[in-house]
């Protein structure tokens, strides 16, 4: 009987140390048979390393699509990381990706933004900008979170792009995080942003009486050069009645574009950026 519960001792002694050899071997000493079981249990950096050694190292030999199929299967176990760097895989072209598509550029970025990798939010934010490859909601969600994690310049362009698209009140609100993180030039853009917003909103004075109406269309319509001084920046509270407009102008790189004007509380000319 001592015999047999020695024996039970011994196996249960061999069993325990084997599984705390299994856990404690390094990624890099592990089969790739093992990595890959992990990498099905959704462990991510036994995907990555995986992907790594389909590059042809570790007496693996190189297969792009191998390494590729991998660095997928590690977004999809939760590497935000993984997510963003397949985006920009397939979007440059590399062997073993897919090749090149907007969908799955925009697909892969969004997911990465979203969960946390600030390098890809500044990717994703960079296509939201100049692409429609989001929806609106979609585009917001990118935007709140490059605002929160990626850098104020970052920031400062998504608000830039919304006032592109005439989205004063969200470009005022990028901008005013971007200025909060120290984008100097957002803290000028927000006041202009904000300005083209109030403007923007209906009117709320009362309606002028039904004879007023009627002169006003009998009255000829005034000329820039009326309506506006150049030589004191100010208008004209009597002849003026604009309070906005856009405007030509040359962009920091020589290119020809656009910018919009308002008048702020100082009954003078603001400019928004030049775009």
């Amino acid at each position: 009987m001592r015999a047999i519960m020695m024996a039970f001792a011994v196996l249960g002694s061999l069993l325990a140390t084997s599984a705390a050899t299994a856990e404690d071997v390094p990624l890099t000493k592990r089969s790739v048979e093992q990595l890959d079981r992990e990498c099905d249990a959704k462990q991510a950096e036994s995907c990555d390393e995986l992907r790594f050694r389909y590059t042809g190292i570790r007496g693996v030999a190189k297969d792009d699509a191998k390494s590729a199929a991998y660095r997928l299967r590690g977004c999809e176990a939760g590497d935000a990381r993984a997510c963003g760097v397949y985006a920009v895989q397939v979007n440059m072209n590399k062997p073993g990706y897919p090749a090149k598509n907007p969908a799955i550029v925009a697909r892969y970025a969004y997911l990465g933004c979203v969960g946390g990798d600030a390098p890809t939010c500044g990717f994703a934010s960079a296509l939201a900008n100049k692409t429609t490859s989001y929806n609106a909601q979609e585009r917001a969600t990118i935007y709140d979170k490059v605002c929160s994690i990626g850098t104020p310049a970052d920031c400062a362009l998504a608000a830039d792009a919304e006032g592109g698209r005439a989205s004063w009140r969200s470009a005022a609100d990028y901008a005013r995080r971007a200025c909060a993180r120290g984008d100097s030039r957002a803290c000028i853009n927000e006041k202009a942003f904000a300005a083209r917003d109030q403007n923007s909103r209906p009117a709320v004075a009362a309606r002028p009486s039904q004879p007023t109406q009627q002169a006003a269309r009998k009255q000829a319509p005034l000329s820039d050069a009326q309506r506006y001084q150049p030589s004191t920046g100010r208008r004209s509270n009597a002849r003026d009645q604009s309070r906005s407009g856009y405007e030509s102008c040359t962009k920091s790189n020589g290119a020809s574009g656009s910018r919009y004007w308002y008048y702020g509380f100082d009954n003078k000319r603001q400019y928004g950026p030049c775009t």
